[in-house]
């Protein structure tokens, strides 16, 4: 029984994968380089400050900040259902506060697979300040502290699960710099690949189930009639 278990668990893992991501442009592909980032509203907290921007993720240095952000070509669990793209956003104001943000006008209640990519560039850690990112869906699920530890040069994941209730629900990033002065600037930090797919009901799984013991009961059957 048990490993009929696992490979159940081992056949359901693809058909999450190959889900629906319900956040548009969660990889932030559209559109060209630059500030616009469609489907998002990046919200600057201090005037004047640098907005978040849409970087290449192909191994290339993006000329303006001098850094380079190598391939995002995670996958397996919990990697995002979208495809490996080109493109990532990069919150590189330094000294500002900001928040890049997206509203889905209605989810219905239950359980949410939420996830992102995130990469913190060898050149950002340099600066003395840290700095953080907090995620949210409805509540927030992640909080990644940018600091001298942070491992530099390496795209990692973020995944697990959040469960709101019905209405519009909001997923969002923010990424605030700690202790900044005018000579002092913050790390920065580069996400990709965000998304929120539903979690199938536990009817899928156990119709899912059943047709795999099914299968398996019909295989023993011939195995013994030969």
């Amino acid at each position: 029984m048990m490993k009929k278990l696992l490979v159940s668990v081992a056949l359901a893992l693809p058909l999450m994968a190959s889900a629906q991501n319900l956040l548009s442009n969660g990889s932030f592909e559209a559109g060209p380089l630059g500030t616009a980032i469609p489907s998002w509203t990046a919200f600057q907290i201090v005037p004047n400050s640098f907005p978040p921007s849409v970087v290449p993720s192909t191994g290339t240095a993006f000329a303006p900040f001098g850094t380079v952000v190598g391939p995002n070509t995670l996958t397996g669990i919990g990697a995002s259902p979208d495809p490996v793209g080109t493109q990532a956003l990069y919150f590189v104001d330094d000294a500002a506060p900001a928040t890049v943000f997206q509203t889905l006008p209605f989810v219905a209640a239950g359980t949410y697979f939420v996830g992102f990519d995130y990469f913190i560039p060898e050149n950002g850690l340099v600066n003395p300040a840290d700095a953080s990112l907090s995620v949210c869906f409805g509540p927030c699920f992640a909080a990644v502290t940018v600091d001298g530890s942070s491992p530099g040069g390496v795209w990692r994941n973020f995944a697990t699960t959040v469960t709101i209730g019905a209405g519009a629900t909001t997923f969002s990033f923010a990424f605030s710099p700690q202790g900044v002065t005018q000579s002092v600037f913050a790390k920065d930090i580069v996400v990709d690949r965000a998304y929120v797919v539903a979690v199938p009901e536990p009817t899928s799984y156990a119709l899912f189930a059943a047709g795999l013991l099914a299968i398996g009961a019909y295989a023993r059957r011939r195995s013994t009639q030969r």
